[in-house]
């Protein structure tokens, strides 16, 4: 669970107990921006998506920073891939990328990349069971002229190979992930 105010990552069990409570670090006073979605990697630390900073950190249990990336906006989501590298969403700047362990970006997917799905705001990904990646698309601003949810290989082609979009249902889509993934 990300909480914002305290700025921190919750670890609940399946009976609802608090098995450990991480501090993540923010100069963000205000709750509302401190921190969006985090993950526990498997080495036990947290990798958090910090979106008023626009950064995203991997911190030890302690809550001690052991790895950073600045420098993008509106941070809503990242996620450590195998080979290490992290893929972050880069919310208003309209694009995903892809960074090393010593932060270079080595791929990207932008807006310029399906120019007809509208993106305005990438929340949200999920590196998919067949190495597709899910983008949620925020809409903000544009609501009701785009796709919500976005399939994307995850190779120099960025092919789109799903989208899917329901204006009736929702204007402002934050978060999207696939079931069982």
């Amino acid at each position: 669970v990300a909480e914002q105010g305290p700025c921190q990552a919750v670890e609940v069990n399946p009976q609802g107990q608090i098995v450990h409570v991480t501090p993540l670090t923010t100069t963000v006073e205000g709750f509302h921006l401190q921190v969006r979605n985090v993950h526990k990697l498997a080495n036990g630390n947290i990798l958090a998506a910090h979106e008023g900073e626009g950064a995203v950190r991997e911190v030890d249990p302690s809550g001690k920073v052991v790895w950073e990336y600045t420098g993008v906006t509106n941070t809503g989501d990242a996620q450590r891939l195998p080979n290490g590298n992290t893929l972050i969403c880069c919310g208003t700047q309209k694009r995903l990328i892809e960074v090393t362990r010593d932060k270079q970006i080595v791929w990207e997917f932008s807006d310029k990349d399906a120019p007809d799905l509208n993106i305005t705001w990438i929340s949200s990904l999920q590196q998919l069971k067949n190495g597709n990646l899910l983008i949620g698309n925020f809409m903000r601003g544009k609501e009701g002229q785009g796709a919500h949810a976005i399939e994307v290989t995850h190779d120099k082609k960025k092919r789109v190979v799903w989208k899917w979009e329901n204006h009736t249902l929702i204007q402002s889509l934050t978060t999207v992930r696939a079931i069982g993934e």
